[in-house]
């Protein structure tokens, strides 16, 4: 069932306030809107659409609405003004506003804006999913180059999108993707491109440097940094979402065993001596595809940030590495599998399951 919409907001409706002599107080402004009927112009275009969309039944439920506003003082002030006018109608209204995302500074809508509007979308829909419903998105309102991306993140995340055209009285649905992202293109890199969406690489690091050339247009160079652009994030967040619901069928199958029959193997018979490293390996060992740990490295003066990657030529284990921030545990995780693409389906899902813990 359809309960959640996403609607991407721009400021055209500050204007139509003005000429109405609201523009400065968003709760006087909210109720003139609501005397108003919500098919006509001075209403707004995201008014307007998320009422075709209702009116079409494009939504099961009125649940939540994500309103996406720019970061500017006037995408703010309209985001209020459409808390308030929506929060009788949906049980959950949210506004948030796009870092980096308004028209001063062209690098920053770019690096910024787009890559916060891709993540935010994504996490959206993410969890909207984790409670068993789906979500639609308006793409109507905003700049015309987040309104054309929002359409692209939408299909890319199989969500459907709806587009109301100036002139048009009705929102249409967007037409599916012609084209499709290569999937294991994606597994095979997995590691660069999580490193990517979380930070700054250098353009000599080994990953760059065996990248795949077909992924090349995913980030850019600046001053010798390599920096994720917005269609990199929307390719990782799409493949991440696909993954979540389709590449349960590329992991290594069930050991059989239970977590209490699997061995945690220390290398220095020290399972205490790392803050948290034991509670973060019963996680690991509680997966049905693993069928060990053993650990081979420790330091206690080097931070890292907990990850997982596929070592060159094994294909019955994955590297693992925990830190609390000061200390740095490695170890190996043995698994059912014996091919390298199950291997690297083990180390995205890890990588997800992780994260939560």
């Amino acid at each position: 069932m359809k309960n959640t919409l996403i609607c991407t907001v721009g400021t055209s409706l500050k204007s139509h306030l003005e000429k109405a002599g609201y523009v400065d107080n968003a709760i006087t402004a909210a109720h003139w809107l609501k005397s108003q009927d919500p098919t006509e112009r001075q209403c707004g275009a995201e008014v307007n659409s998320n009422t075709s969309i209702l009116q079409h039944g494009f939504l099961d439920d009125k649940y939540a609405l994500h309103l996406l506003v720019s970061d500017t003082d006037a995408g703010r002030y309209i985001g209020k003004v459409l808390n308030l006018y929506y929060k009788d109608q949906f049980k959950v209204v949210e506004v948030y506003p796009i870092e980096g995302l308004h028209d001063q500074d062209f690098k920053s809508f770019k690096n910024r804006g787009l890559r916060n509007l891709v993540k935010r979308v994504a996490e959206i829909i993410k969890q909207t999913q984790n409670r068993g419903y789906e979500a639609v998105i308006n793409a109507t309102g905003g700049f015309k180059a987040q309104i054309s991306f929002v359409g692209l993140i939408g299909q890319t995340l199989g969500t459907p999108v709806y587009y109301m055209f100036e002139k048009f009285a009705e929102v249409i649905e967007m037409p599916p993707m012609p084209v499709s992202f290569d999937f294991s293109l994606w597994l095979e890199h997995f590691e660069l491109l999580e490193k990517l969406s979380n930070e700054f690489l250098s353009e000599n690091d080994p990953l760059i440097q065996k990248a795949d050339p077909k992924l090349y247009p995913l980030w850019d160079i600046e001053d010798g940094e390599v920096i994720f652009s917005a269609m990199g994030d929307l390719f990782h967040e799409g493949f991440k979402h696909r993954f979540n619901r389709e590449g349960r069928n590329l992991l290594p199958p069930d050991s059989g065993k239970n977590p209490s029959e699997k061995k945690i193997r220390y290398e220095d018979n020290n399972a205490g001596k790392h803050r948290g490293l034991a509670n973060y390996l019963k996680k690991i060992i509680e997966v049905p595809y693993v069928t060990g740990i053993s650990t081979f490295y420790y330091n206690k003066d080097l931070p890292e940030k907990n990850k997982f990657r596929s070592p060159s030529g094994e294909t019955d284990r994955v590297e693992g590495c925990y830190s609390d921030g000061k200390a740095t545990t490695k170890f190996w995780v043995l698994l059912t599998s014996n091919s390298v693409n199950e291997v690297r389906a083990a180390v995205v899902d890890l990588t997800e399951r992780l994260k939560r813990f």
